[in-house]
């Protein structure tokens, strides 16, 4: 009602009708401003809502993920490997983890990279990776970081002498996996161990065979690097 029409219709009322009418009034007024509050509370709570749904979807995805979970946990202890870096151990996450060098891409013929580990975790590499298989042949360090990238594993060993039985013990593991996981020798000196494992960042080394421990690592780590890469038949060693 227009404030005039209000006006009007109060003076052609007599006392006791005008007192009436002007509690009416009032009452309409409080209820106007209660469903006003009733308004702004909704949305308000509405908001909180979206904010905490929010807030415990990405606190989901970061205890979901290994990777960054481990970063988030205190380090239980370290220990140095033969190449003089550092590597941190967590409980409940196999193999040491290093610090990542990075993602950057070299050509074939740039200076070769010092990596902080032997064999290498992360760092520069080439522009193209390794077909997922096994191998007799050493691969490139800066060819299998590639891989890592992807989410990939290398399981290498170091045997100068030969070592049949346990190529063929480390292959019948390989050859459980038709993505992303590699085996080949390794021709470096440095190498901390016989076998050797690696992922983005980890590295677990040890000299006898053993099934659960390759297992769990690649289980920890596999599909769990800097880039998403999915799994392509192409991929795949022919």
């Amino acid at each position: 009602m227009p404030p005039e029409a209000g006006a009007a219709e109060a003076e052609s009322l007599s006392g006791a009708a005008r007192r009436q009418y002007n509690r009416r009034l009032r009452r309409e007024a409080r209820q106007a401003e209660q469903a006003a509050r009733r308004r702004r509370g909704l949305a308000a709570r509405i908001f909180g809502i979206a904010v905490l749904v929010a807030a415990v979807g990405t606190a989901a995805w970061l205890v979901k993920d290994p990777i960054i979970e481990s970063y988030q946990r205190q380090p239980i202890s370290a220990d140095a490997s033969s190449t003089g870096a550092t590597g941190q151990r967590q409980a409940g996450f196999p193999g040491q983890q290093f610090p990542d060098q990075g993602r950057a891409h070299i050509k074939r013929n740039d200076p070769r990279p010092t990596y902080n580990t032997t064999p290498p975790t992360s760092g520069p590499h080439w522009d193209d990776w390794p077909p997922y298989g096994i191998y007799d042949r050493p691969i490139a360090d800066e060819h299998q970081v590639h891989h890592l990238e992807h989410g990939g594993i290398m399981v290498q060993y170091s045997c100068p002498s030969g070592c049949p039985e346990l190529v063929e013990q480390l292959s019948s593991v390989v050859r459980r996996y038709r993505f992303k996981v590699i085996l080949a020798p390794y021709d470096s000196p440095s190498m901390p161990a016989r076998i050797a494992l690696t992922a983005w960042t980890r590295l677990d080394a040890f000299d006898e065979f053993d099934e659960n421990r390759i297992l769990d690592f690649i289980e920890a780590y596999r599909n769990k690097g800097p880039e998403s890469f999915p799994d392509s038949e192409a991929d795949i060693k022919r």
